[in-house]
């Protein structure tokens, strides 16, 4: 296929590269997987134009290089319901102020794949690539939602060319509900940024969560278990950096058992913050209760935790316990106060046991670093494209 020079001229005959669509607004919301896959894609020297939807009209942006576009479009904060009306007024702005044919559109989630859809009919884009994040519906506790959302994934799903799931337990599920085509490609990390922690700074013994703080994540394990690591560790400490709606709740919770001092709520940070404080921590922490969403979720912190140098206590849920347990990184328990504290405790104290996992999780994360993960992405949308050319 014959790729075109990318410029600014709006003729129809004109072809980019890579189309990104979110119904999020992307510069105030999505997580660091889709920042990251922009990146590459328009430091690889593709034309790369992603479209959002924001609550002011923000119109085009460029970068200096000239092959990468913001394009935000005015939509309201939405009942949940809305969104695929969102998703069709993201396909009819792009179609009446963009004239260009693109590649391939990748959609990052549900509803941008109904937006990748239309495009896809009406000849704007070649292929249809679903980024396959997370098991949406494992998000919505309302049934009838649930149900919608459950039954829109798996259609957008059947429709794409490709779909790419961060984990095999997301992957394995696709498959069933009808997927063409389907590859893994996980989260990762920067692994020049993350290595820094590597090199401890003094501190007492520190275990640390990084991320969103929401009820499922069970971040309030550690903070129960506490009182008894301190009978057997009494400087330890938990370093706690993000923030979100259950950040009250563990306040009031270290309150009530006087853990003040053992305790520290940082709140959210830039990521690039995120090294320094890895670098007086430990043990990472992923004690995740068990549902539906966490079951599919392959998270992050995993892979900054290991490429910190730091082993990881995790819950025997989903892909979280296929990788510590596969890669020797760390330890899985029952969500189980009684085992977090003889695992933690363990792991201080033994410090060759400590050694091992550290050590398994620097070789472990070298294999995660962004470029090659998306390499095979993009891989996988050339070779599909080779295969289906005319």
């Amino acid at each position: 296929m014959r790729r075109l020079e990318v410029n600014r001229d709006k003729s129809p005959d004109i072809e980019k590269d890579y189309l990104v669509i979110t119904v999020s607004d992307i510069t105030n919301v999505l997580t660091a997987r889709p920042h990251h896959l922009i990146k590459y894609l328009a430091s690889s020297g593709n034309g790369v134009t992603v479209v959002y939807r924001t609550s002011g009209f923000h119109g085009i942006r460029s970068d200096e290089r000239k092959n990468l576009r913001y394009l935000g479009f005015p939509f309201p904060s939405f009942f949940y319901l809305f969104a695929p009306l969102c998703g069709i007024w993201l396909f009819l702005a792009l179609l009446f102020t963009d004239k260009f044919r693109y590649k391939a559109g990748i959609a990052l989630g549900v509803w941008s794949g109904f937006t990748c859809q239309l495009l896809k009919k009406t000849g704007r884009i070649k292929t249809y690539v679903y980024e396959d994040t997370d098991y949406v519906p494992g998000n919505h506790k309302n049934p009838v939602i649930r149900k919608i959302v459950h039954l829109t994934e798996a259609w957008c799903i059947r429709k794409a060319d490709l779909t790419v799931s961060t984990g095999e337990l997301l992957a394995k599920l696709r498959k069933k509900q009808g997927a063409r085509r389907v590859i893994v490609v996980p989260n990762g990390v920067i692994i020049e940024l993350f290595k820094r922690a590597r090199e401890k700074m003094p501190h007492p013994p520190t275990m640390i969560y990084v991320g969103y703080l929401d009820e499922k994540f069970g971040v309030d394990l550690p903070v129960r278990a506490l009182p008894a690591i301190i009978k057997r560790i009494p400087d330890v400490r938990f370093l706690i950096i993000g923030d979100g709606p259950f950040r009250r709740e563990l306040e009031r919770l270290v309150r009530n058992l006087q853990l003040e001092r053992n305790v520290i709520i940082v709140g959210k940070v830039s990521h690039k913050e995120v090294p320094a404080f890895l670098s007086q921590a430990d043990v990472g922490i992923a004690t995740f209760k068990k549902t539906e969403l966490m079951v599919f979720a392959f998270p992050l912190k995993i892979v900054e935790y290991a490429a910190a140098g730091l082993p990881v206590i995790g819950t025997k849920v989903g892909e979280i316990e296929l990788l510590i347990r596969k890669y020797e990184i760390g330890e899985v328990i029952d969500y189980s106060i009684e085992e977090f504290v003889s695992s933690f405790a363990d792991m201080l104290l033994n410090k060759d046991k400590h050694r091992f996992y550290s050590e398994n999780s620097c070789v472990f994360s070298e294999s995660y670093d962004w470029n090659l993960l998306f390499r095979k992405e993009i891989s996988a949308i050339n070779s599909f494209q080779n295969n289906h050319a005319g």
